[in-house]
C-alpha cells in the first residue's frame, strides 16, 4: 500500500490536474478548442497551445499554487 505522504501527493496531483482542466475550459471550452483547431489560423493555434502547455506545466510542477494558475492567461 501507499504511505500517507504518497497518498497525499497523489491526491494533490489529482486536484492540480482538475484545477488545470477547469482553467483551460474557462478560457477555451471544448467547442472553442475544436474551432481553433479547424480554423486556418496558425497564430490562434499557437496562442491556444502556449496557454494549454503553460497550464499543464503548472499542474505537473512540484508544488502548484492556484494563484499562479490564475495568472496564466491566453
Amino acid at each position: 500500500m501507499y504511505a500517507n505522504t504518497d497518498l497525499l501527493a497523489q491526491i494533490a496531483a489529482g486536484q492540480a490536474r482538475e484545477l488545470c482542466a477547469h482553467h483551460i475550459r474557462a478560457h477555451y471550452p471544448e467547442y472553442h478548442q475544436l474551432n481553433v483547431l479547424m480554423a486556418d489560423n496558425a497564430a490562434e493555434k499557437a496562442k491556444m497551445k502556449t496557454f494549454i502547455d503553460a497550464c499543464r506545466d503548472w499542474s505537473n510542477g512540484d508544488n502548484p499554487d492556484p494563484v499562479a494558475l490564475a495568472a496564466i492567461t491566453p
